[in-house]
């Protein structure tokens, strides 16, 4: 195994792997792509306003997003071994990908009812899932 790195400041190495970094490292970066991650999008989103509208940019927004989740979100739940039986199993993979409720973005409160209602509230928006 080689030595766990908490920088990049030592010379090019080809054969990089997130492995290879310490977890504090890694954690920093995960904080960076967060921030990419939720910075691309309205970035497009904005983009298209400018260009086609208001109502149009929505429509885009809405038809990309649902066309994303179909296809990344079910990966969740296979890598972390999660049975999607409660409504209380879908915020544990709420909590995995870059845009999640576990860093500093989108900070939230959970109120568990019980395994089929639970209450997600945020500084903007409360959400309660009743199953």
């Amino acid at each position: 195994m080689t030595e766990e790195l908490c920088d990049l400041s030592g010379p090019f190495n080809p054969n990089l792997k997130f492995e290879g970094f310490f977890k504090e490292f890694l954690l920093k970066i995960m904080n960076v792509w967060q921030f990419v991650w939720i910075r691309m999008p309205q970035a497009y989103y904005d983009l298209i306003r400018e260009q086609y509208g208001f109502e149009s940019a929505n429509e885009i927004n809405e038809k990309a997003w649902t066309k994303t989740a179909a296809t990344v979100n079910p990966r969740y739940p296979k890598v972390v071994n999660i049975q999607l039986n409660t409504v209380l199993d879908s915020p544990k993979c709420r909590q995995l990908p870059p845009d999640n409720t576990i860093g500093p973005l989108y900070p939230v409160e959970y109120y568990i009812k019980n395994h089929n209602h639970v209450i997600i509230n945020n500084n903007s928006m409360s959400l309660s899932v009743i199953l």
